[in-house]
């Protein structure tokens, strides 16, 4: 009996192995079912980016390709696909035209805030680069010598580069072009002298040509260089300074008293250009009238000084400002409504009142003075109108620089005799070597630097008057 139990009990021990061993089979097999699917999904994604590294690699031949073979013209699109192309390219194209057009019409108004003509002058050419009949020019010789030339039919311009037949310009020269001088036919002994000097001068276009000098079109910047001196003026550093500390702008409305020479005054008018007023006064009339002619002859005078004309321009009237103040009866524009104020006075803090009533709120007043008492003055006239802050007085310089070629001499080497300029008896030349030299472009600041012109004094108002 205890044989036979000990036989079952082996042989139920040995099933359960089996049973055991076939349960460790079915798990090593579903594992390596597992890795297997794995594996092929990896296998799958390794191939996905293969593709997609060879479709990378081909697109930029397919470009090259497609920019080198483009479709042929009558390659047949779908009817909708080739409609709906059409339709975009016009749209496209009419957004292109409309802002060239709006490029070319802000070009054109810059262009025309100072036309630098009388409107009797109408202009005969279609191009606007081009020189025409009646244009002020500014004639470039050199750095140091400029002049303003209304050019017409038949006149002579002639200085050290030569005669100039200014009818040649007329509608064929475009501005900041070279003008070349006109030929006259030489004497013999003149011949003879240029033959000794070797011979005539370079041709141009089958030509000789002698002298020439540039003709630019006329701008703020260079008319304050060539305008006719009636008083001292102001140059670019401070009017740069002016128009950016009024924050001006077009349709602007500015006030300034002190006339002079214009230089300041046409740069007023640019910057407040072309629906914005300049309104400018001078104590003495012949300045005043002289003034008005130059607005008249430029195109910029006011034809009407009422408010609401819609047309811009340069108003001149001769006034005392100082004894009568400016004018606040509301006839040329309408008290507190002036957006700028500039004071070129002999005692402008006499003015201070009447300009504190044409200014508008947050409206900027400048006063220019080349003596510092002058400022202390102004400055308290502001503090006892009690409507101005920010006051603040600055000095400007401009420092111009200059390139030029300088030689410098370098070292030597060690045990090296430089030569002497000239030899004594018995030295021998053999021993000796040249001085070594370099030549270089330097910066260096202009001798003829301007000191200084005058102090400005800025504040800004910023509630009504008492």
């Amino acid at each position: 009996m205890e044989t036979e139990q000990e036989l079952n009990q082996l042989l139920e021990e040995e099933e359960d192995g089996l049973e055991e061993e076939e349960d460790g089979v079915d798990e090593v097999l579903v594992e390596e079912e597992e890795n297997e699917d794995t594996g092929r999904v990896e296998n799958d994604v390794t191939s996905m980016d293969e593709d997609a590294l060879e479709e990378d690699e081909e697109a930029p031949t397919r470009k090259r390709k497609a920019e080198r073979d483009p479709p042929a013209a009558d390659q047949e699109k779908p009817q909708g696909d080739a409609e709906g192309s059409d339709l975009s390219n016009d749209e496209e194209g009419a957004e292109v035209i409309e802002e060239e057009e709006e490029e070319e019409e802000e070009a054109q108004v810059l262009a025309d805030a100072i036309p630098w003509r009388s409107s009797a002058g109408a202009a005969t050419s279609g191009v606007e680069s081009l020189v025409r009949d009646g244009d002020l020019v500014v004639v470039y010789e050199r750095h140091d010598r400029m002049k303003a030339l209304r050019v017409t039919k038949g006149g002579i311009l002639q200085n050290r580069y030569g005669v100039f037949d200014q009818g040649a310009w007329i509608d064929k020269l475009h501005f900041g072009s070279v003008a070349y001088a006109k030929q006259f036919p030489k004497k013999d002994g003149a011949k003879k002298e240029a033959s000794k000097r070797g011979g005539q001068r370079k041709r141009m276009n089958g030509s000789r040509q002698d002298g020439f000098v540039y003709v630019l079109r006329p701008t703020s910047e260079l008319w304050s260089l060539v305008l006719p001196h009636r008083t001292q003026i102001l140059y670019v550093a401070d009017i740069s300074t002016v128009v950016m500390h009024l924050r001006l702008r077009p349709g602007m409305r500015v006030v300034e008293s002190g006339t002079g020479s214009g230089s300041l005054t046409h740069a007023l008018y640019r910057a407040v250009a072309p629906s914005g007023s300049v309104f400018t006064f001078e104590y003495h009339g012949v300045r005043a009238d002289k003034a008005r002619e130059e607005f008249v002859d430029h195109g910029i005078d006011l034809k009407s000084a009422a408010a609401d004309s819609g047309k811009g321009g340069v108003w001149v009237e001769q006034r005392d400002i100082e004894q009568l103040g400016f004018p606040t009866d509301g006839e040329l524009y309408p008290e507190g409504s002036v957006d700028a104020v500039f004071l070129d006075l002999p005692g402008p803090w006499k003015a201070i009142p009447s300009a504190t009533k044409c200014l508008k709120v947050g409206g900027t007043l400048c006063s220019f003075s080349p003596c510092i008492e002058q400022v202390q003055k102004t400055l308290e006239a502001m503090n006892e109108e009690n409507v101005f802050y920010r006051m603040r007085t600055m000095e400007i310089l401009l420092r111009p620089y200059e390139l030029r070629t300088e030689k410098f001499n370098l070292m030597t080497e060690p045990g090296e005799l430089v030569a002497p300029r000239t030899f004594s008896a018995g030295k021998d030349p053999s021993r000796f070597v040249r001085q070594p030299s370099e030549s270089r472009l330097m910066a260096i600041p202009s001798e003829d630097m301007r000191g200084h012109t005058g102090y400005l004094t800025f504040a800004q108002k910023v509630k009504f008057d008492k």
